[in-house]
Order: structure tokens, then sequence, then C-alpha cells
């Protein structure tokens, strides 16, 4: 614990977290300490030229660059962005003089912080080290690459801004898909230094320890504290379906603007792939061409206030060093030139900052890191030293406001799957402040008060986009808008007292998501009682599944392609939550996985709404939390990856087999199963029920008709789930999910009975 003097106040907080059990601990040490830290060394630097200051007076003389292009074939070449293409421009250089020559003027040239060497190496002695060499298709040959870092562009004296009250810089660190827990776990140098800081400095580290996540994805995150907006109410659009909206950064970078801030957003994602910037900004086509992306995406940063992507444009480079589109997936380590990704972002922030100070001009950084983002959790340990050297860099900005901070924890991997306490830590973000000094004294006694007691408060991202907005000097007071009113924030944000009564009643939180406070939502087993409501929610994801394929294989005449009807195995994690006449029960779900013949499984995570007068129920959220793009191999067009499990022993084979009654006589987990003919061939109700209720299905075993249906239910002391009567289409070879019902109360003996009308359609 890394925490200043606390408030006596401590026993009164409502919420304290979920205690995480004992076995959690174990699988913690199996999984990330098993293997050492990973590291560069598979590649071998290569260093053609160097600058040696990038102190402003020392850069009055080219001195402070160096070049040695002897090991390389002549020319060699240097590489900048086109800024009206985004394309990189290749100068040849056959001389050392030459290119330093050209590098000094760059650097007194408005440019985007960074240039390439390319280097096509000699030979002679017959022992190229290609561990990070790049092939080119047109020349026939390997090269290499060195990345160099330069400062933003120098301000001449007449557009500096040298402002008469003080500003307070703003230096976020936002790593992606790492909880609190897992942050101590991983950075042990960056939690030593926070201690120390504490101990031996007048800066305080303040460590937010009961942070609830606003959703287990990045874009929610970013907009609720960029754009003050969460609204748990709306359907989150699908994980490769692009935002309804672009996020609106300008509703906080667009204050600073205005009052003479640079913004700078680096992250470590390609521009020309589908995630990131280019995606939270809706300027993703994969039909536009790199110019036509690059137009588009200039009109959206100038949109966003941003100013700079600085050497986020360097990301591609990256990923194809690395042989991935993303750093997401199967990657121990990512590196460039025999350094680590982020090492060289770290160092262009020191580098931007420095210099910004120097300028005198007030900076509002962003840099989001992926580095955690991966299944292993493991790779966030490649971050430690690096981030321990530049926070140790940053607390000494005396200026400067620093958030260390994540979205959630890891959305996928083996501590999530085989631990209750992994799926606690996806909802438990970090979230740290580093406050010099001269902040302290900036924000006052009141306020460092409030922040100090706030770190044993329930609080959410959505807090620190009303803290940022507030440490704008002479700004207008940022109303708290009408929507997030329910979620008690303040327009001073963490500056605010908290109180220390908040549950997650008053959190926006998005489905599927857990509270992180203990006792909030109970834990209940995983019996018959619950398996009604199990079925349900699978039902209805079997629905889905089956929309989708029809929707891209209207002649098909069985109900699934590859992507399999889910088989329900378990059922776990039980848990159930009330407010007012509203309970909220979440499970997980425990569905064949696509590995035949083990005893793997795959996991999805829901959230049900339950109206506790009637028993009506809604799936309100599907997530995944097993692994899912292994099924990209064998998946169905159209059908959503996330729902899909396949064959992926054999990825090509078609699925072709037909419903038949025998696959309707499946054991039904913890449910009794019967069959209904009902005066076709063709048409079936199948029933699944037990002491507490039943779940209704309609089943379709022809290839060459469909039907359209309407079933009633007629039921005594039983509570139908959905609105009467269903009506439905049933395509052949389809088990379409009906309805469920629930009995009225524990003790009811209930009873049920059907009619059905249909009309049988030949399919076209």
């Amino acid at each position: 614990m890394i925490l200043p003097t606390m408030s006596n106040a401590r026993q009164d907080v409502t919420c304290h977290r979920v205690k995480p059990h004992r076995e959690s601990c174990q699988i913690a040490d199996d999984l990330f300490k098993s293997k050492p830290i990973g590291t560069c060394d598979h590649q071998k630097n290569y260093e053609f030229c160097k600058i040696k200051s990038y102190d402003p007076d020392d850069m009055a003389r080219k001195s402070y660059i160096t070049c040695s292009i002897n090991q390389c074939v002549l020319p060699v070449y240097l590489g900048q962005i086109n800024k009206n293409t985004g394309e990189k421009i290749w100068t040849p250089f056959n001389s050392d003089a030459d290119l330093v020559n050209s590098i000094y003027e760059i650097e007194k040239q408005d440019n985007f912080g960074f240039f390439y060497i390319k280097c096509v190496l000699s030979n002679e002695n017959g022992d190229l080290d290609m561990s990070n060499a790049f092939f080119d298709q047109d020349e026939g040959v390997f090269f290499v690459l060195q990345l160099i870092l330069l400062p933003p562009m120098y301000l001449n004296h007449t557009e500096q801004k040298k402002t008469a009250e003080e500003q307070i810089n703003v230096n976020i660190i936002f790593i992606d898909s790492v909880s609190r827990h897992h942050f101590y776990r991983s950075l042990p140098k960056t939690v030593e230094l926070f201690s120390n800081i504490n101990t031996n400095t007048k800066t305080k580290v303040l460590d937010f320890q009961l942070t609830q996540s606003v959703r287990s994805r990045t874009f929610e995150t970013l907009q609720a504290m960029f754009s003050g907006y969460v609204n748990p109410d709306e359907k989150p659009f699908g994980v490769l379906a692009m935002p309804p909206v672009a996020l609106k950064t300008e509703e906080l970078l667009g204050k600073f603007k205005e009052k003479g801030y640079k913004t700078l957003w680096l992250e470590d994602l390609c521009y020309l792939w589908e995630w990131g910037i280019v995606k939270d900004l809706r300027v993703y086509d994969s039909t536009l061409s790199q110019i036509e992306t690059w137009t588009k995406l200039e009109a959206a940063l100038l949109k966003a206030n941003i100013d700079s992507l600085g050497i986020t444009l360097t990301s591609c480079e990256v990923m194809l060093m690395n042989n991935h589109n993303d750093p997401f997936h199967d990657l121990d380590t990512v590196c460039f030139n025999g350094r680590h990704h982020h090492e060289y972002f770290l160092e262009y922030l020191q580098m931007y900052q420095t210099h910004l100070n120097k300028m005198n001009r007030p900076f509002f950084t962003f840099y989001e890191t992926n580095v955690a983002h991966e299944d292993t959790g493991r790779r966030i340990q490649t971050l430690d030293v690096h981030l321990e050297d530049f926070l140790n860099f940053s607390r000494n900005q005396l200026n400067t406001l620093t958030v260390v901070m994540s979205d959630h924890g890891n959305s996928y991997g083996d501590f999530l799957q085989r631990s209750e306490e992994g799926q606690i830590e996806l909802y438990h973000p970090s979230m740290f402040l580093i406050i010099p000094e001269k902040v302290s004294h900036y924000l006052g006694d009141k306020k460092m008060k409030n922040l100090i007691e706030n770190q044993n408060r329930l609080i959410s991202h959505l807090d620190l986009f009303y803290t940022i907005n507030s440490l704008l000097i002479g700004g207008e007071q940022v109303k708290v808008a009408n929507n997030n009113q329910r979620f008690k924030v303040t327009s001073q944000g963490l500056f605010d007292q908290i109180s220390p009564h908040r549950t997650c009643n008053d959190m926006p939180m998005i489905n599927p998501n857990l509270c992180i406070c203990e006792g909030f939502e109970s834990t209940v087993s995983n019996d018959a009682d619950h398996v009604v409501y199990a079925h349900f929610a699978l039902g209805k994801i079997n629905n889905e599944i089956q929309r989708e394929y029809r929707k891209h294989h209207r002649r098909s005449s069985t109900g699934v392609g590859h992507c399999q009807q889910l088989q329900l195995y378990q059922f776990t994690n039980v848990r159930k939550s009330l407010n007012d006449n509203m309970m909220t029960l979440k499970m997980n779900l425990e569905v064949q996985s696509g590995v035949s013949n083990s005893n793997e499984t795959d996991i999805f995570f829901v959230t049900m709404s339950v109206e506790t007068s009637n028993h009506k129920i809604t799936l309100q959220q599907v997530e995944r939390i097993s692994g899912y793009s292994r099924y990209k191999t064998c998946a169905d067009e159209g059908v959503s990856l996330p729902f899909c499990v396949c064959d992926i022993t054999s990825p090509h084979s078609t699925n072709q087999n037909h419903l038949s009654l025998y696959d309707l006589e499946e054991n039904i987990l913890l449910m009794q199963s019967s069959i209904h003919h009902i005066e076709n061939k063709c048409l079936y109700l199948v029933s699944d029920d037990n002491h507490v209720g039943l779940v209704l299905y309609a089943v379709n075993i022809c290839k060459d008709v469909y039907f359209d249906i309407s079933v009633e239910v007629q039921h005594i002391k039983l509570d139908i789930s959905t609105s009467l009567p269903v009506k439905t289409q049933v395509f052949p070879g389809e088990i379409q999910f009906l309805t469920s019902g629930v009995r009225s109360s524990p003790d009811s003996k209930w009873s049920w009975s059907y009619t059905v009308n249909f009309m049988e359609l030949t399919l076209k």
C-alpha cells in the first residue's frame, strides 16, 4: 500500500472491496511468475545516427548530431512522413556529413517527432544479423530501420504564449487492461518508486483503491473521461462494429486548447488498422486508401482538438516488424530495433514535455499503451523498469499533474477463466495521481484533503472527467449533465468530497459488469433454482446466432453453419442484486469448446434483469470471457465472432448435418426434456422443465419449409418470462427459443399447457 496519511473515517465507508479467494493467489503465482520477464535481446540494436542532446543550447550547434553509415550499402535513406498523404518519403544519402546536415535542417522544421534511417547492411563479413530486418520486395534486399525521435519544433518568440496565470500540465499514462491488483503484481519497481516518493519527498502519490470500471472496454472509459458521457441504458455497439458516434475528446481537450495548451495523443496501435484512435473517431474504413485514411484522420483530429499524434505514426512499422496488425495476441514482447515499443513512447513523452516546459507552453498529453492487452498477463512486466524511470522524471515536473490509470483488468486469459477473482479484477482498474508540491499548493488544502480521503471512496472515470475539467483557471464551472446527476458526481470531481456511502447503484456501470464492493451482489447457488435463467440466456444467444447465419445464408437447410448451437454444460459465479422492484442476475455460462474430444469449455458472462413481481426476464448484455480469436479460421460469414464456437480442428469442413429428432433427446442440464408433436411432420415443440419452471423451444426438422408460428401458453402458478403469445418464424433446421417460465412462489405447484397456430411456407 502506498497511501499517505488517511482520514480516520475509513470504517464508515460503505464499499469495501470483494475479498479474493485464497486459491486465486496461487493461480496468479502460477500464471504470472512462471516465466522470466520478456526482453528484446533477440533483436540487435542498430544505431546509424545519434542525437546526443536535446537541450536547446546544444541544438544550436550541429555537433550534437553524429552519424556513421560505414556498415551500410550506400546510399542509406532518411524517411519522413509526407504531411499531405501520410506516406513515407525516402531521401538517399551517400555520406555521414550530408546525413547530419539534413537532420539538422529537419529539426528546425515542423515535423512529426521522428524520422527513420534505412540501411541495407553490408555483408563483407558474411555474418549479418537479420533478427530485425525488413525485406524490400521491389529491390529484393533486406534492410534495417533505425527510429530516431525529435522534439517538437521550436516556436518563434512571437508565437510563444507566456501566460500571466499559472497553468497545470496534465500528463495521463493510460495502461489498457490492467487491474489495480495486477498493477501491484506486475510493476514492483514502479510501486516501490511510489512508496519512496511518499516517504522521502513532498510530492504525493495517491492510490484510488476503489475505482469501479465503466465497462470492460476502452471506448466507454474514454467516453466517460473525455466527454463526460455514460449511458448504461444504451445498447453497446458490437466488438467489431464502429461506434455509433465518434469519441468527443473535444469536450475536454477543447477547453484546454482555448487556454493555450498543446495536446498530444499517443498510442501504440497502427492508424491504418481497425483499432485505437481511428476507430474511436470513426475514421477507419477498410475500403479507403492510405491517402484517403490520412485525409479523413487529419480532419477528425482537428475536430477532436488533438494537435498531434506524434510517434503514434510509427506503430504501423513496429507492428509490421512483429508480423502482426495489432499487439493483442501471441506477442510475448513488442520490439523494434532491439528496444521495447513502449520505450520509444516514454522517451518521446519526456522529450516533448521537457521542450514544452522550456517554451513555457502548457500541455495535455495522453499516452495509451496496450502492453498489458494480451492473453498471458505477463507482458506488462516488461514495462516496469521503463515506467519507473519515466515517472521519476514526471514527479520532478513541478507544474504537472500525472495520472497513471487503466480502463479495466485483463478481459481474456487463463486468470479470468480459472478464478472468480480474475472476473472481479476485470472491473477494478488502477488509478494513481502524482501531485508535486507546487501542484498541491495550487490546488489548496481543501482539495488536497478531499483527494486524500477519496482514495478510499468508490469512484469512476466519470469523476476523473470533472476533476480534470476543474483544473482550468478562469474557466466556467462545468455543469453536471442531467443524465449524470444519477451518478452523484459533482462539478469538482475528486477535488470534492465523495460520499462515503456511495454504492454501485450510484455508479455509471454498463453491463455486463460486476460491482467490486463486498456484499452488493450476493452469491447464490448454481442449482436447479437458477438453471431456467441460464437456459433463457443461452436460448437468446442461440437465437441470435441463427438469425445472423440465416441473414447471410438464406437458402440454407440447416439452422446453423460452422458456428454451432451452444450447449449448456454448467453455469457458475451466479450473483444477484436488488434495486427497487428489479433483480439483476449475473452468471457465467460454460458451453462446449471448438476443440473436439476435450474437457475445454468456452465461457460467456451474461447479465439479466428480472422483474420481481412477475419474473419477466430481459437479457441485458452478453460478454465472452474465453478467447474467441482462434475461431476466425472456421467462423461463418455474418455470424458475430464473439458468439461463435466452431471446430478449430477441422476449420474448413462443412457442417451440413441436418437436424433430427435424435438431436432433441440430448440430456439438458438440470432439466427434463419432452418433445411435443404439432400435427405436422416437420414442426415440434420441446419443453425442458424441473420443479422451478420450464423453457420452451420450437423446432423445424425439415429442409425445404419454414413456419410462421404463434404459441400461447396457459399457465397456473407459473410466471412466463416474455409477452404472450410468442410469434416467430422457424426456418429449416432451427431450434428457436420461445420463452421460459418460473414458478410464482417457492411453494407453488405449477402447471401449463399450450396452443400453437402455424402456417407452413415453402423456402425459396
